[in-house]
């Protein structure tokens, strides 16, 4: 990872921003990638998962795994940002399972900069882009702040 994140940003122009998906070593892998040049992280991907038909008793899958995304993955997502945030303060772009503001919001206490948006885009349309827009700025306005960058990171005050 750290040779493919350093090929890449001593050829780009543009910041590179390294996408990691979750491990026991993810702040590791994170200072790596920021160390070998990415400007920012993503975190985190799917997670590799499997279901298994009880009835025919074989997997779900025709490839045995896949990767679970969404909402079920969304506690995970916020302990990756919140460790990784902690030990490198590193700009983050976190995903996964944002189904509405507050999600927006817990991911912005624990460090993130930026949410994407996936899942609930396919289950609900664009839509729902505009109602996390609108829920995370009546949450500032609720709670006195100015703007998303106070509350990038607040978790880590306590």
């Amino acid at each position: 990872m750290a040779r493919v994140v350093s090929s890449v940003a001593s050829t780009l122009r543009i910041p590179v921003i390294a996408k990691l998906g979750f491990s026991d070593k993810l702040v590791e892998a994170a200072s790596k990638a920021l160390g070998s040049g990415a400007r920012g992280l993503t975190l985190i991907n799917s997670v590799r998962a499997m279901k298994i038909d009880i009835y025919s008793k074989k997997p779900v899958l025709g490839n045995r795994v896949g990767g679970l995304s969404g909402r079920p993955i969304h506690p995970i997502a916020v302990r990756a940002v919140y460790e990784v945030y902690r030990e490198t303060g590193a700009d983050i772009f976190a995903a996964g399972g944002v189904e509405g503001w507050e999600e927006a919001v817990e991911f912005h206490l624990a460090g993130a900069k930026a949410v994407q948006v996936g899942s609930a885009i396919v289950a609900r349309g664009p839509q729902v882009l505009r109602r996390i827009v609108d829920g995370v700025r009546r949450y500032l306005w609720i709670e006195g702040f100015r703007s998303l960058e106070e509350i990038v990171g607040y978790a880590h005050r306590y």
